[in-house]
């Protein structure tokens, strides 16, 4: 089991540092700090982002159109950068004691401490190791601490200087539409000030919002008080002493007014609570709660050491990024950074959630409850774009109202409402939890349902979804994307069975509804080609020019930052997975050798400039039996943060790509599908691999599967029958040998 994540760098180089502020960040769901040098950078010019983020918490700003037709989305709702907590400069006589050269930084999964580590040589010749440890406890919601240990080979004077504050701004980037195009400052800010126990306390109000947001700070040094002031806007902690070994720690907790009705009360509480405790009881709470989590997940996989390392890392970051409370949901950049300005895409539903729903099932009713309690600015957002019935939720949001300002690649992708429903049948095929179907499911797949009748029309084809966008971005606005109509095919007739099915009773309007439902399902026009053989991506895509990829230079991708959309629509390119996808999901709906040839034809035009893309074709390429191609794809889909393989790792981590990556493992590698009758097994045995095993949970009934060349071992907490290979097999709590 390789637990940790370890870099040794021999100097300070801009491009690393900003990265590595991304990959060695603290978060818990609720609270998320970017991994910036303490004490900065001194003459290195890195793009640094000194990020303190709360999950949910945005402000809104202007998003001006050029031409401000009806409905177009004109404000937006952003993350906000919060407060200034981690500004801690050591020095010896003037001298910083920070690295000037070599120094190491670690991720240890096991403790959820992001560490780092260097020696310097002073000018009196004193020999400085010094380490900083940073935790953000997953059972203290609001918390954050740093832990700093400082060993000279002699007696030194060492003086300290923190501060901390909240007159911050947020990244932007005018070239990028993955960043915000301006500079902000979105907070409203009190003068901070010190209680009677030494805590420095910063209030602030979101400009537009109107969050009120507090952050508490404590510091400590053994043997040490500090001369603390209040300067131009900034509590400031001045420490000074003779020693040869200093343990510094600072404590610190948020809290705002959404979850708390007095934040700056159970700000300073948490912060005193927490010194109280100590670092080292954070950090034995952290273990506990860590073990439970790889417990659950059964992770293992001997024979790739990287490749289990890249899929710990890729589940811990998981954990870090995704809300805990029903308020708040998982970020396409988690809480790493301000890619995305903190928005909640599809991309949690379809690549996110399942991994909850199979390891934690309780995260993913909290994320299903968060959709919930955006529902009613769902039916707005319908409303707005016409609908007459239904909901459809926002392509891109923090509050529930639609922050996408270009409507072509974005609110026209209807196929959101496909993935939320998804998530909720597959959370409910898991569970069984009725209570959740009855309160809030069925309403939501109802109201998904409502839209998709409203949205279609009843052709001499079928029933048919027009002017809508797929989950491919490079083509825009058609008619019958095969992934959207898959998907309401889909939704249509599971709510109709899943509504007579829970409700103990329907009224003959209801039925006649549920009838309408199936009716559309059963005609869905999903197009397919006879010729080539296989399902279109819509009704217009294999008439356009075709674009020869290999003359496009790797310093044009993604294509999106350097080709105009309408030089992207009228060719045959893909950003990422869309016909392949919906095959994938939904393959009840097409036959294998379409399935096969039309994998063949998309990849050929996929740039996979979308990091949601690889993991995709990766899981599809191990369904079809092409064991080689799936483990290429599912190999360079894990390394796409670690490695910062788009180039763009800096503004967050890939949420989606991480959680397609682990999906690729279970359902690809371990052939995991859960269906209405239960769940089955296909697992594979990949070349070079010794051995492998994972988790699921399945109705409070805990399914571990252990592969090795001997072939499969499966367990569970209590007995059941579950499908391998297509041939049903009981098993318990005494491990079953199947062959694969």
């Amino acid at each position: 089991m390789r637990n940790v994540i370890e870099k040794t760098y021999d100097s300070l180089d801009a491009a690393t540092l900003e990265r590595d502020e991304t990959l060695f960040h603290s978060a818990n769901g609720y609270l998320g700090v970017r991994a910036v040098f303490e004490e900065g950078y001194g003459e290195i010019r890195a793009r640094s982002v000194r990020g303190a983020y709360i999950n949910g918490v945005y402000d809104i700003v202007p998003m001006p159109q050029a031409e401000p037709l009806f409905g177009l989305v004109d404000r937006k709702q952003t993350i906000v950068n919060l407060a200034e907590v981690q500004d801690i400069k050591f020095f010896s006589f003037g001298h910083p004691i920070a690295p000037s050269g070599r120094y190491s930084r670690k991720l240890d999964l096991g403790s959820g401490i992001s560490s780092r580590s260097f020696s310097i040589e002073l000018p009196s010749g004193a020999m400085v190791e010094a380490v900083f440890e940073r935790l953000c406890p997953f059972t203290r919601k609001g918390s954050f601490m740093i832990r700093v240990r400082i060993e000279s080979d002699r007696t030194i004077a060492i003086d300290a200087e923190t501060t901390h504050h909240c007159k911050v701004t947020n990244l932007a980037d005018a070239s990028d539409p993955r960043l915000a195009s301006v500079v902000h400052s979105f907070l409203v800010q009190d003068e901070p000030f010190f209680t009677s126990d030494g805590v420095s306390v910063c209030r602030s109000t979101t400009k537009e919002s109107g969050i009120r947001v507090v952050s508490a700070v404590l510091d400590r040094i053994v043997s040490a008080s500090p001369a603390r002031a209040v300067e131009d806007g900034k509590a400031v902690n001045r420490f000074s002493l003779e020693s040869g070994s200093v343990i510094f720690e600072r404590y610190v907790a948020f809290s705002d007014s959404r979850t708390s009705s007095d934040p700056e009360r159970d700000a300073i509480l948490a912060v005193l609570d927490d010194s109280r405790k100590g670092f080292e009881a954070a950090v034995a709470d952290q273990k506990k709660y860590l073990a439970n989590f790889w417990e659950r997940t059964g992770l293992s996989l001997e024979g790739d050491d990287e490749l289990e390392t890249a899929l710990r890392f890729n589940l811990f970051e998981l954990l870090q990024s995704v809300g805990k409370d029903g308020l708040s949901h998982l970020a396409a950049k988690g809480l790493s950074g301000e890619g995305y300005e903190g928005h909640y895409f599809w991309d949690t539903e379809m690549y996110v959630q399942p991994i909850f729903t199979y390891i934690m099932p309780e995260l993913s009713r909290s994320l299903l409850e968060y959709r919930y309690s955006i529902l009613d600015k769902a039916r707005e957002n319908a409303s707005l774009l016409g609908h007459r019935k239904g909901a459809l939720f926002p392509w891109r949001t923090i509050d529930g109202t639609e922050c996408s300002g270009f409507f072509p690649a974005g609110t026209a992708q209807y196929h959101i409402d496909g993935a939320v429903a998804y998530a909720i049948i597959e959370y409910y095929r898991m569970t069984g939890d009725k209570e959740f179907m009855l309160d809030k499911g069925l309403e939501m797949l109802l109201e998904i349902s409502r839209l998709w009748m409203d949205l279609g029309v009843f052709t001499k084809r079928g029933f048919e979804l027009h002017d809508v966008t797929g989950p491919d971005e490079y083509t825009c606005i058609v008619n019958n994307n095969f992934y959207t109509n898959a998907s309401a095919k889909f939704d249509l007739a599971e709510t109709a069975k899943l509504v007579r099915e829970i409700l103990p009773s329907i009224s003959e309007k209801e039925e006649a509804e549920l009838r309408e439902f199936e009716r559309a399902s059963a005609s869905m026009f999903l197009p397919h080609d006879e010729e080539l053989g296989i399902d279109l991506q819509d009704d217009s895509f294999i008439y356009k020019k075709k674009l020869d990829l290999a003359r496009i230079p790797a310093s044009d991708h993604p294509m999106l930052l350097h080709y105009h959309p309408l030089f992207l629509y009228r060719h045959q390119v893909l950003k990422q997975a869309d016909a392949v996808l919906a095959e994938l999901l939904y393959p009840q709906f097409s036959d294998r050798a379409t399935m096969i040839r039309s994998y063949g034809y998309y990849e050929a035009i996929t740039t996979h400039d979308s990091s949601l893309s690889k993991c995709v074709y990766a899981l599809q390429a191990f369904a079809l039996g092409d064991i080689e191609k799936g483990y290429s794809y599912f190999s360079s889909s894990n390394e796409i943060d670690l490695e910062d393989t788009h180039g763009n790792t800096r503004d967050g981590i890939h949420t989606a790509n991480m959680g397609g990556g682990y999906l690729a493992f279970v359902k690809g590698i371990g052939g995991f599908r859960v269906g209405e009758k239960g769940v089955s097994f296909s697992p594979i045995l990949p070349e070079g691999w010794r051995s492998y095993s994972f988790s699921v949970m399945y109705k409070s009934n805990r399914i571990t599967l252990k592969v090795g060349k001997d072939g499969a071992v499966l367990s569970a907490e209590r007995p059941l029958v579950v499908t391998v290979h297509g041939r049903d097999v009981p098993i318990g709590k005494e491990p079953i040998v199947v062959e694969i």
